[in-house]
């Protein structure tokens, strides 16, 4: 081997960062006598920015001066944290929670025609908390529903309980529940009981929104019960007429509904009930619950003047790469928005980010 060959080998030798600080040490070296040839004045070669040594760059994409392994280590960390971040897993709804979800939001749309209707409220029992899943509030009448988004055919058993047999190839074939109406006249009972005001004021109902569901008559002949056509039609007929709307709009409230007293009353106790906490997830899954605390500054959520939370990050696994070679971890920001604001942009403009 040659001499040249012994240089040329001796140069590639040696670690990656022995290299790039070589190069840079040259390329600072050249620059230096560039500027010196070329301006004379020591004023003038002071206000030139200074070229970045290694030791800078290192700082600048690790955090750090130091030129070790663990630099890229780190690097690689945050870089594992953007993969994830830019690819969040999906979390998709159960076929039957899914199927349930859509019954409500559609028996939820119809409602919204007549009045003011609260989702998923709580009841507070002696046996626990119970939820209503829709109250509608009307002028003078509140009414509770629950619904069950089921297919197949609902029968009767001689215990009380109600037996659905599902179509075909669906497993189980049948499943055993508990008496939906039983179960929602006694939440009514304890609604009453937490309003206190008469029973002719409260109603309430079953409703299977699905077409295809067959429902025998010892279920379908109680008053409560409401198969998808008749629910139409108890919509149809709860619809105001333009007479209704004229009176209701010119005629003192306690004439056609309930007195002040009452209506304040019932605003605070429905009020006091509460509902679910959601959390979105990525894909369309929904969580429900009681939010209790969280990480960091969201475990000072103040949850009665906070209507919701939206959590946002980035998505680009170029940008979040970028960013995270020059030491920026990847991060999440949280916008709260207020509730019960008369303000139309406290509903798209949030209350603080964090």
């Amino acid at each position: 081997m040659t001499q040249t060959e012994n240089n040329s080998a001796e140069t590639v030798t040696g670690s990656f960062y022995d290299q790039i600080y070589q190069t840079v040490s040259e390329t600072v070296s050249a620059a230096s006598s560039y500027t010196s040839s070329r301006i004379p004045s020591p004023d003038i070669i002071t206000a030139i920015p200074e070229i970045p040594s290694l030791s800078n760059i290192s700082e600048m994409c690790f955090g750090t001066s130091d030129s070790s392994g663990n630099a890229l280590e780190r690097v690689q960390g945050r870089m594992e944290k953007v993969k994830v971040a830019a690819n969040p897993k999906i979390s998709t709804e159960m076929g039957h929670v899914q199927a349930g979800r859509q019954g409500e939001e559609f028996v939820l749309h119809e409602l919204e025609k007549l009045g003011k209707v609260r989702q998923a409220v709580r009841i507070p029992g002696t046996e626990g908390r119970f939820e209503i899943d829709l109250v509608l509030e009307q002028r003078s009448h509140i009414y509770l529903f629950e619904v069950k988004n089921w297919t197949g055919k609902l029968e009767l058993t001689p215990t009380g309980n109600w037996k659905q047999i599902r179509n075909k190839n669906s497993i189980p074939p049948e499943i055993i529940h508990e008496n939906v109406l039983e179960k929602t006249r006694h939440k009514m009972c304890l609604f009453l009981e937490k309003l206190s005001i008469p029973k002719d004021k409260v109603s309430c109902f079953v409703v299977f929104p699905k077409e295809n569901l067959k429902i025998t008559y010892a279920i379908g002949r109680q008053p409560e019960v409401l198969s998808a056509k008749e629910f139409m039609n108890w919509i149809n007929r709860q619809t105001p007429s333009q007479i209704r709307v004229f009176s209701e709009f010119i005629l003192p409230k306690s004439w056609t509904g309930f007195d002040e007293k009452t209506t304040a009353k019932i605003k605070e106790s429905i009020g006091d009930c509460g509902t679910w906490d959601e959390i979105h997830l990525e894909g369309g899954r929904v969580l429900t619950g009681d939010f209790k605390c969280g990480p960091g500054k969201l475990s000072k959520l103040k949850r009665d003047k906070t209507a919701s939370a939206s959590f946002s990050h980035t998505r680009s696994q170029l940008i979040g790469g970028l960013k995270a070679v020059f030491g920026k971890e990847p991060k999440v920001e949280i916008s709260f928005f207020p509730r019960n604001s008369d303000n139309f942009f406290d509903a798209i403009v949030p209350q603080v980010k964090l």
